[in-house]
């Protein structure tokens, strides 16, 4: 019954969501600003670290490159990499300028040094900018259409995909379960050494639920199914359950659907987005730089954006804010902010939040060093390290995390 009153208030919006999406449709088709970009700062062009060959986001950059390379004559390359421990040493050296592949809740525990190996002493505190973010298609439980599983309430003691080697794959499935004010404690976990393994165990009936991203091909599998596919979805109507989602994993936004398997505009479904592909630098990173790429990037965007649906939908000037004003938890570059301010997108509002962001990026990493300097002196041993600087984000009131739930159970 809460799921269906929910329903009823989130179609009586439709028809007032479906207008303003295809006023946005329209605006986004226009050039942003002049292409007047300054290559030369690039002696050596742009390398933007990937995700490996064939996956969305490594083709989407694909067209986006093509694109500036074509219109502004900067060269751009895509390094596909293997991982983010892979492109976080990539920026360190110098060996890629960008790595577009993390959403920003991945930025966020790296920026935090939430979890292993991020938060092991010869790791730390990695302090990010982004330029821009994209709206992710959608992450959501799935289960089979022919299951009895209705609503997230409905999978308590059911089995829940698991993923003991992607703690931060853990994050999302403990924080959709809060939804309804279930933890891990109310469901079944059942292993996976991965999220594309989870989703065969969904198809084949071996766990009865794991998130998914509504473009996957295993949601469009499953939907073609004779046992089609059914979502559980997460209104944003429903404050206190966003409240208790956003309380483990801040970054979370309410997102409807449209595009994948079992959903479409006239049967959309309400899922979580969070700013994901985003192009990310280190702190460093030169400012002409930043500026001439994102002045490049959104400069060409009328052009790319219709090279791909996704690109259309997901990567507008409207995206780039809407992901990031909410979740606040990795700030922009002061190159991207120079570009904002420039064709009048940038807001106080902006301004006061960037800056907040970044003196709370600060004081983590002067309370890293300072602990690190108290567990010097008191024999922490590097196993005991996650832990005791856990206890010391707390101390701090920064937020915190549970390990060993997260990494194993």
């Amino acid at each position: 019954m809460i799921n269906i009153k929910r329903k009823i208030l989130f179609y009586s919006l439709l028809l007032f969501m479906v207008c303003v999406f295809t006023m946005f449709g329209f605006s986004q088709q226009q050039p942003i600003g002049d292409l007047d970009v300054d290559i030369s700062v690039f002696p050596d062009g742009v390398t933007l670290g990937t995700n490996s060959v064939g996956t969305s986001e490594h083709i989407q950059h694909g067209l986006i490159a093509e694109t500036i390379i074509e219109e502004t004559g900067l060269q751009v390359r895509l390094l596909p990499t293997s991982g983010e421990t892979e492109r976080i040493l990539l920026l360190q050296s110098g060996e890629i300028d960008l790595q577009t592949p993390n959403n920003i809740v991945m930025s966020w525990i790296h920026a935090e040094a939430l979890l292993p190996p991020f938060c092991n002493k010869d790791w730390g505190p990695v302090p990010y900018r982004v330029l821009s973010m994209a709206e992710h298609m959608g992450q959501i439980f799935m289960v089979r259409g022919s299951s009895d599983i209705y609503e997230i309430a409905d999978l308590k003691g059911k089995r829940v995909g698991f993923y003991p080697g992607s703690p931060a794959m853990n994050i999302f499935t403990l924080a959709m379960l809060a939804y309804d004010n279930l933890t891990f404690d109310d469901v079944i976990l059942v292993d996976y050494p991965n999220v594309s393994a989870g989703y065969q165990g969904v198809i084949e009936g071996q766990i009865d639920s794991c998130f998914i991203g509504v473009t996957a091909n295993a949601a469009y599998e499953l939907d073609g199914s004779r046992h089609g596919i059914r979502y559980l979805e997460m209104f944003p109507t429903y404050e206190e359950g966003w409240q208790r989602m956003k309380a483990i994993s801040p970054a979370m936004e309410p997102k409807l659907a449209f595009i994948g398997g079992g959903v479409d505009r006239k049967n959309p479904a309400w899922t979580w987005a969070a700013g994901y592909p985003s192009p990310t630098v280190l702190d460093s990173y030169p400012e002409d730089k930043a500026y001439n790429f994102i002045k490049a990037y959104f400069g060409t965007r009328h052009i790319w954006a219709e090279k791909d649906e996704s690109l259309k939908e997901n990567y507008s000037m409207e995206d780039n804010f809407n992901m990031w004003k909410n979740a606040v938890v990795i700030p922009y570059h002061e190159g991207a902010v120079r570009y904002y301010k420039e064709i009048g997108v940038w807001t106080e509002e902006y301004e006061n939040k960037n800056n907040k962001i970044i003196e709370h990026q600060k004081a983590v990493r002067e309370l890293w060093d300072k602990s690190l300097e108290e567990a010097e002196e008191k024999g922490i041993s590097d196993e005991e390290w996650p832990y005791f600087w856990m206890s010391k984000r707390e101390e701090a009131g920064f937020y915190t995390l549970d390990m060993d739930s997260l990494m194993k159970k």
